[in-house]
């Protein structure tokens, strides 16, 4: 089926650059400011962002179930 090949498709970590499957992906849309009509898909691992946030910024709480063979290897 077409549908699952998508969720199988490798992508790559913007903050480490190691592969992920796409349906392990956490995904940013990234708007650059004076471009009101494009947007960029970013993905990572869950693991990945929360650590770069600062602790100031709350984020949803399932990116903190993000289980240890998710991210990279530490």
């Amino acid at each position: 089926m077409a549908g699952n090949s998508v969720l199988t498709t490798a992508v790559v970590c913007c903050f480490c650059g190691e592969s992920l499957t796409e349906s392990r992906a956490t995904r940013m849309a990234v708007c650059p400011a004076g471009v009101e009509d494009e947007t960029q898909v970013l993905f990572c691992h869950a693991r990945c962002l929360v650590q770069r946030l600062s602790p100031q910024v709350p984020h949803h709480p399932a990116l903190d179930d993000d289980s240890p063979q998710q991210g990279p290897a530490s």
